[in-house]
């Protein structure tokens, strides 16, 4: 018996079918042979694993006769690749920039995404989310037009089968908000998502009210407001990231920024925001007085009216926020490791009971 680290056939089969999926993701899914060389398949070779077998003779001349013709390729091992995709932890994830397995879950959690047949995904009516993908850098090939009904179909793109690294993480939150419908109601625009249970599990988690609506045909939807978007953006793609930062009247602001400041970020000398983007949408400390607020109403209308309830995640996002307007305010720039998140804002206590959960 042949040991697997000793290049043994299950670890050439192992280290062929890595390397064809990570050539999948991130160059093409149909390589052309070159039989008059020793690795007829030259654009799988760079993302081979290094041989740690000490007689290095796994992959010599008598391999290659062992190299099954293009058709197999596009059958049988293809197949194996996308299962291997599906695992995940391939290396490459610091090659993939924003289109990581999360933010693609978060799409499809969105509805923004939808599974065809094979490997083909159907985009409804998402033009930034479309100008997105058409410009990702990775293996896609995009419908040039729409059909009648306004999708588009995305295929042989891998890295849309890529597993969520946090199944409830910030990229998850971040393709969430970029696959959302952009909603106007009463003049303020809202992001629309589906009533789904697993829309709602995430929205509890991170702590982000949501109001629940009946679309015409009996439809359940969620409207958030964009507020929580920009807290995200930075990680979304970037014209998705461009929609909700020109968004110009969001659901529930100024109000809402004011709220979740008295919250979550409030402490001794810093009572009010001390600029006024220091959150999303939010206004100055003379528009707060203008508009006839007062801080000693904020912690009810929050619990009661709005139903927050500041999570550590919901912080964490928070004070970012304020952290990378304060360094652009300074003319630095933003360093998670440079600049930590204040560890004197504490969340103060409230005497109110938290808000029910959707169900």
């Amino acid at each position: 018996m042949v040991r697997k680290w000793q290049g043994g056939p299950e670890d050439r089969r192992r280290r062929v079918i890595d390397a064809f999926a990570r050539c999948c993701i991130l160059t093409t899914d149909r390589p052309v042979p070159d039989f008059k060389k020793i690795w007829p398949y030259q654009d799988i070779l760079p993302f081979l694993d290094a041989v740690t077998s000490p007689d290095q003779g796994w992959w010599t001349q008598t391999y290659r006769r062992r190299i099954p013709p293009p058709s197999v390729i596009g059958q049988a091992v293809r197949k194996a690749a996308l299962e291997r995709i599906t695992q995940g932890n391939l290396g490459i994830e610091d090659r993939l920039g924003v289109w990581n397995g999360s933010v693609f879950h978060g799409l499809k959690l969105s509805g923004a995404l939808r599974k065809g047949p094979g490997t083909e995904f159907t985009i409804w009516a998402r033009p930034e989310l479309v100008a997105d993908l058409s410009e990702m850098p990775l293996m896609h090939k995009l419908e040039p037009k729409a059909a009648k009904h306004g999708q588009r179909r995305l295929r042989r793109c891998y890295a849309a089968f890529l597993p969520p690294e946090d199944p409830i993480g910030r990229s998850v939150l971040a393709g969430l908000f970029a696959g959302a419908i952009l909603r106007n109601a009463d003049g303020e625009e809202w992001l629309e998502l589906p009533g789904t249970q697993g829309v709602k599990t995430i929205l509890s988690e991170w702590g982000i009210p949501c109001l629940p609506f009946e679309r015409p045909m009996g439809k359940r939807v969620l409207h958030v407001s964009p507020l929580f978007g920009a807290l995200v953006a930075h990680i979304m793609p970037p014209h998705s990231a461009g929609r909700i930062q020109c968004i110009r009247k969001a659901g529930n602001c100024p109000y809402l920024p004011a709220i979740l400041w008295e919250m979550a970020m409030t402490k001794k000398h810093s009572r009010y925001m001390p600029f006024p983007n220091a959150l999303p949408f939010a206004c100055s400390k003379s528009t707060f007085f203008r508009r006839g607020w007062r801080r000693r109403d904020m912690h009810k209308a929050g619990w009661l009216e709005l139903g927050i309830h500041v999570t550590p995640r919901l912080r964490e996002l928070l004070v970012e926020w304020f952290e990378r307007r304060s360094c652009e305010l300074r003319g630095r720039t933003y360093d998670s490791k440079t600049f930590p998140l204040s560890p004197d804002m504490g969340i103060p206590t409230s005497p109110f009971p938290p808000p029910f959960t959707l169900r």
